[in-house]
C-alpha cells in the first residue's frame, strides 16, 4: 500500500553512494545538521532543541557501525556511525546517499529518545529477564505460527483503520485491534513464559517512532521506493506498527509529537488516550453466531457440564452416538466451571471465538492447535485424547451447520431483537466507570446466545469484550447479569492477578473445609455487590451465587467501604482475608 502524508511525493533526482560522488566528512556532517533542522521545522518538533542533540562519531574505515552507543554518563553517548561507502557494502539494499541519510535519522532518532531520560528507563525497566534481544521478537512471528495468525489479524485491523474515512470507524476498529493484541501478548507469555505485555508497546514505540522519522524524511527527499518501511508482514513488524499507529493520529490531526516522549507514553497509550471511546459511544452487542452454537450443542448433547432435555430431544439425533460416548468419555479433560478448567477445556473456550464456515477450516484450525502442542514440546503420546476429540468436532459440523443451526438461530432471533432494544441508551458502561473508578478501554463488547445448555455454566468469557449466554433466561436476571460480567470484564486485569495469587495461597491452607473456590467466590461477589451499588437494591444476580456466599462477602465489602476502602483490587483482597478469618 502507498501512504501519503501531504499528497505525492515531488520528483528529486537520488545520487548513487560511489567513488565518483563520494562526500567528505565534513560535507557529510554539514548535510546532517540541515536535515535535523528540516526534520524540526516539518516532522518532528524540537528534534534540533541542544538539549536532545549528541555527539556523532563517523567512520571511513572498518566495520561497520550505525547505532546509539549508550553510556552510564548520558554525556559520553555517542552516536556510532559509518560512511555511505562502508554501508553500502553491509547493507547493499541502500543504494543512495538519500537512503542513507533516511537510515542515520532513524538511528538519531534513537539518540532524541534517549535524552528523554524517563521514557527510556520505562524502556529499560520493561524488558523481561528472559529477552535476549529485538531478535527474539522476530523469532516469535518466524517460528510460532500461531502467533503469526494472530499478527495477521492485528495488521489487517491496523491497515483497515487507516482506510477508514471517520474516528468513529477508526475507534472501533482500533478496538478490536487492541483487543486481539492483548490476547495474543497473554498467550505468548502462558505458552513460552516470556512476558512482553509491558515491553511489546515500548518496543513498538521506540522503533516505530524511528522509523517514522525514516519513513517522512525519505518522501521529503524524493524516495519513492518506501513499501518495504511499511511492511507489515515482516518479521520485524513492530516497526511498522509503531509508523501506522502516528500515521492514523496524523491523518485525522490527533497531536501527540509534544506529550509521547515527555510524558512517557507509549503508543498505545496515547492513541487510546487521544481517540477512546467516549461512554456514548460503545455499543453492547447481542450476536448469533454459528460456532458458539456448535460448542454448546456437543457440550450439551454429550452432558459435558451442560444439560438441557427439551434440547437433547429435539436434536439428539443429530449427533452420532459413537461422537457423544467418544465426548463423555473424555468428560473430566473437557469439562469447567466456577474459574476451575480441565485440561483440554479450551475445546469450548478456543473453538467458540473462532471463525470457521465448513468442517475443513474447522480442520485446519484443530491442526494448528495440534501443530502448536507439538512444537510446545507436548508428547505425542498425550496427543491422542485431543486428537480424538477434535475429529468428532470436524466430523460432526457440517451436518450441523445444515440441518441444526438454521433452527436455532430462528428461535434466538427474538429475543436477540429484545436484548438489543434493552441495550439501546444503557447506562452501566458509565455507572460502572463511576463506582470502580477504573476506565473501559476495549470498545464495543459483545454477547453471544446460544440456543443449547440451558442448564450449566453460563456468562463464560471467551476474550477480553466476548461473554457468552444462554439465550432464553429470564429477563430480568439476565440483564442484572449483563452488567454484573461487565463489571468482571472492567475490573480483571487488576484483579485477575490477585485470583491466582489466592488460588495458590488457598490450597496451601490447612483447613477442614475446601477454600480453593474463595477467589472465585469473592470475584463474583464483588460484582453482584457494586451492581447492587449501582441499582441500589439487590439485583437479580445478588440472589443467584448460592455457592459463592455472595451475602458473607458483601456484609464484608459493606464494611471495608465504610473504612474509606475504595479501590476494587484493595476491596477484593482485603475481603478475602477478612473472609477467611471466618470474620463474615
Amino acid at each position: 500500500m502507498a501512504f501519503l502524508i501531504a499528497g505525492a511525493i515531488p520528483h528529486q533526482a537520488q545520487t548513487p553512494i560511489n567513488d565518483s560522488n563520494k562526500l567528505s566528512k565534513e560535507q557529510v556532517l554539514a548535510h546532517v545538521d540541515e536535515l535535523k533542522e528540516l526534520i524540526d521545522e516539518k516532522i518532528w518538533p524540537t528534534y534540533n532543541d541542544p538539549a536532545y542533540s549528541m555527539e556523532m562519531n563517523y567512520y571511513e574505515d572498518g566495520p561497520f557501525r550505525m547505532h546509539l552507543n549508550q553510556a552510564e554518563d548520558d554525556t559520553l553517548a555517542r552516536m556510532e556511525c559509518s560512511s555511505p561507502e562502508i554501508t553500502i557494502q553491509a547493507v547493499p539494499s541502500v543504494k543512495t546517499y538519500e537512503e542513507w541519510y533516511a537510515m542515520l535519522m532513524h538511528e538519531c532518532f534513537h539518540g532524541f529518545q534517549y535524552k528523554h531520560t524517563d521514557f527510556w528507563n520505562k524502556m529499560l525497566a520493561s524488558t523481561p529477564e528472559n529477552f535476549i534481544s529485538s531478535d527474539s521478537l522476530k523469532t516469535l512471528r518466524r517460528n510460532y505460527e500461531w502467533n503469526r495468525d494472530m499478527l495477521s489479524k492485528e495488521n489487517a485491523l491496523l491497515k483497515k483503520a487507516y482506510e477508514a474515512s471517520g474516528i468513529h470507524e477508526v475507534r472501533h476498529i482500533l478496538s478490536d485491534f487492541f483487543s486481539i493484541r492483548d490476547e495474543r501478548l497473554k498467550t505468548v507469555k502462558d505458552r513460552l513464559g516470556l512476558d512482553i505485555i509491558e515491553f511489546y508497546p515500548i518496543i513498538e514505540t521506540v522503533e516505530g517512532s524511528a522509523r517514522y522519522i525514516e519513513y517522512c524524511l525519505a518522501r521529503e527527499q524524493g524516495i519513492t521506493d518506501t513499501d518495504w518501511m511499511t511492511n507489515l508482514d515482516s518479521n520485524s513488524c513492530y516497526y511498522a506498527s509503531g509508523l501506522y499507529l502516528m500515521l492514523i493520529m496524523d491523518k485525522f490531526g490527533i497531536p501527540y509529537k509534544d506529550e509521547l516522549f515527555q510524558k512517557c507514553y507509549t503508543l498505545t497509550e496515547l492513541i487510546q488516550e487521544k481517540i477512546r471511546f467516549s461512554t456514548e459511544d460503545i455499543q453492547i452487542l447481542i450476536e448469533i453466531r454459528p460456532e458458539v452454537n456448535y460448542v454448546t450443542h456437543l457440550y450439551t448433547l454429550a452432558e459435558l457440564g451442560f444439560s438441557d432435555p427439551a434440547y437433547a430431544a429435539k436434536y439428539g439425533n443429530s449427533l452420532p452416538k459413537a461422537a457423544i460416548d467418544t465426548l463423555q468419555k473424555y468428560k473430566e479433560y473437557l469439562t469447567f466451571g466456577q474459574g476451575e478448567n480441565a485440561p483440554y477445556s479450551w475445546f469450548f473456550f478456543k473453538v467458540a471465538q473462532e471463525t470457521f464456515s465448513n468442517a475443513d477450516e474447522l480442520k485446519t484450525i484443530m491442526d494448528d492447535y495440534r501443530e502448536e502442542a507439538i512444537r510446545m514440546g507436548a508428547p505425542a503420546n498425550e496427543m491422542a485424547i485431543p486428537t480424538t476429540i477434535a475429529n468428532v468436532y470436524v466430523e460432526n459440523y457440517d451436518n450441523y451447520l445444515k440441518n441444526v443451526y438454521p433452527q436455532v438461530k430462528a428461535e434466538m432471533e427474538e429475543r436477540q431483537q429484545l436484548l438489543s432494544q434493552k441495550m439501546q441508551g444503557q447506562s452501566f458502561v458509565r455507572d460502572w466507570e463511576r463506582v470502580t473508578g477504573y476506565t473501559w478501554r476495549r470498545g464495543d463488547y459483545h454477547w453471544l446466545l446460544y440456543c443449547a445448555g440451558q442448564k450449566g455454566p453460563s456468562y463464560n468469557n471467551l476474550n477480553d469484550s466476548t461473554n457468552t449466554v444462554w439465550y432464553n433466561q429470564n429477563i430480568d436476571y439476565q440483564l442484572a447479569m449483563f452488567s454484573h460480567e461487565f463489571g468482571i470484564f472492567l475490573m480483571q486485569d487488576s484483579i485477575d492477578p490477585i485470583v491466582e495469587e489466592f488460588k495458590e495461597y488457598t490450597r496451601k491452607l490447612d483447613s477442614d473445609r475446601d477454600l480453593t473456590y474463595v477467589p472465585w467466590s469473592a470475584f463474583e461477589s464483588l460484582a453482584c455487590w457494586y451492581n447492587c451499588k449501582i441499582a441500589g437494591r439487590k439485583t437479580a444476580d445478588y440472589h443467584a451465587f448460592g455457592e459463592a456466599d455472595v451475602q458473607t462477602f458483601c456484609r464484608i465489602f459493606d464494611r471495608l467501604s465504610n473504612f474509606g476502602i475504595s479501590d476494587p483490587a484493595e476491596l477484593y483482597r482485603k475481603g478475602i482475608m477478612e473472609y477467611l478469618k471466618g470474620d463474615g
